[in-house]
């Protein structure tokens, strides 16, 4: 997220917070937990705008007029922050598909944990494929990724080459796949 300047009425620079929404005609693929906690987060903004903003703003009328007052203008700034992700957020999940791991046995899909030796260097890893808007942990692959779109829908034992972004390949044989935890 980024921040526009401009000038307010009362000749002071504010800077509100820019941010892309989620295009309207795309579907979001989320895990189910990448759902709540996408709902959770919601909630926690919500709440710090009604709590923490409102006493922030009441505690900053004590300290002067607004146009005037550092207080409350950094207020308001924190205000339009939360309030630009709480629309994202909002949107996001009006778009979502909550994509269930119903797929064989053994092959890989959104949630799926997989185990894999680069056939290269011998080096193991463990990938969690997540969607492209979940939040990442370490080990997650966004199945927007190259190496997430290489493993959707393979089996254990196959190898599939990963082409970077950078002009290398990579070949990872797939040792497991687990459902999702």
């Amino acid at each position: 997220m980024g921040f526009a300047s401009r000038r307010g009425h009362d000749g002071v620079m504010a800077h509100e917070p820019t941010q892309t929404l989620p295009s309207p005609r795309v579907r979001i693929l989320l895990t189910e937990v990448g759902f709540r906690a996408r709902e959770r987060e919601l909630d926690q903004l919500r709440a710090a705008k009604r709590d923490d903003i409102g006493r922030r703003l009441r505690d900053a009328r004590g300290y002067g007029e607004p146009a005037g007052n550092d207080e409350h203008l950094a207020t308001r700034e924190d205000e339009a922050i939360i309030d630009a992700r709480i629309a994202t957020l909002e949107a996001m999940l009006a778009q979502a598909s909550v994509v269930e791991h119903r797929a064989l046995p053994g092959v890989v899909g959104l949630g799926s944990v997989v185990t894999v030796d680069d056939t290269d260097n011998g080096a193991g890893a463990r990938y969690r494929l997540v969607g492209s808007h979940e939040a990442q942990e370490p080990g997650d692959v966004s199945i927007s990724s190259p190496v997430g779109q290489a493993l959707l829908g393979r089996r254990a034992s196959e190898t599939v080459t990963v082409s970077l972004p950078d002009g290398r390949t990579r070949r990872l044989r797939i040792v497991s796949v687990a459902p999702p935890t």
